[in-house]
């Protein structure tokens, strides 16, 4: 940090660790978690009023089914405006499917319900007062342990240093903040390594293919010279 923590963002993290049919059989609702964490961001938002962001994830879903959501405002009230979406959308999705509360698939196909959950008021410190400058800010990716949500509270003081170093991997940043920073290089740190592994198995193949394509060349020369040694000698040599 590049000062004493003094009016920052504000983080919250919910993880509920019992399936979500349990929350709504004890405490008689779905909205268990989505109304924890509105009590936890509205609890901090004299720490940031620029912005304000949610972000749910679900847990061991099938191929298919969206498992991520995500909402963010920059209104004047933006926590509010940010739970007014999400119920907006869960309401929508109530009317239009017609799915019995009870079961799994409500969990399983409702918005923003999510076993996980990630919420962030801002304080801007960097960039104008924009949607794009709201966290959490998220990369998507068809590889589910690709996927990146990331909330934070901070101001680098190497982010110079950080940004040479993804230019020097190849990357190309759209720009020079920090959050942006950050994001390219927690993703590195999550696909560099798989690209070395990668690129290490396909060096590992060329190796394998190149001395068995060198060691057919030898044997067939070889052979052919006992093959051409055994005709001069007049040793009768039906075919090669």
């Amino acid at each position: 940090m590049s000062d004493q923590i003094k009016h920052e963002c504000g983080i919250a993290l919910v993880h509920l660790k019992k399936p979500l049919h349990f929350y709504q059989h004890k405490y008689g609702s779905y909205m268990y978690g989505v109304d924890k964490m509105f009590l936890m961001m509205e609890k901090q938002k004299n720490r940031g009023q620029d912005g304000a962001g949610f972000a749910s994830l679900k847990l061991d879903l099938k191929p298919g089914d969206k498992y991520f959501f995500r909402v963010r405002s920059f209104d004047q009230q933006a926590i509010h405006s940010v739970f007014k979406k999400i119920n907006k959308k869960i309401n929508q999705f109530l009317k239009s499917e017609k799915i019995d509360s009870n079961s799994d698939d409500f969990f399983e196909k409702t918005p923003f319900l999510g076993q996980v959950m990630l919420g962030h008021v801002r304080y801007g410190t960097y960039g104008k007062n924009s949607i794009e400058y709201v966290h959490p800010v998220m990369r998507q990716n068809n590889w589910m342990n690709r996927n990146l949500i990331l909330a934070g509270n901070f101001n680098m003081t190497n982010n110079d240093e950080l940004f040479k170093s993804l230019v020097k991997l190849g990357q190309h940043p759209r720009e020079q903040s920090d959050t942006i920073t950050i994001m390219e290089s927690r993703d590195c740190g999550l696909v560099c390594p798989l690209r070395r592994i990668g690129n290490s198995m396909l060096d590992t193949l060329q190796t394998i293919f190149v001395a068995l394509v060198t060691f057919t060349i030898v044997v067939a020369i070889h052979e052919y010279g006992h093959f051409w040694m055994a005709r001069r000698a007049g040793v009768k040599v039906l075919r090669f």
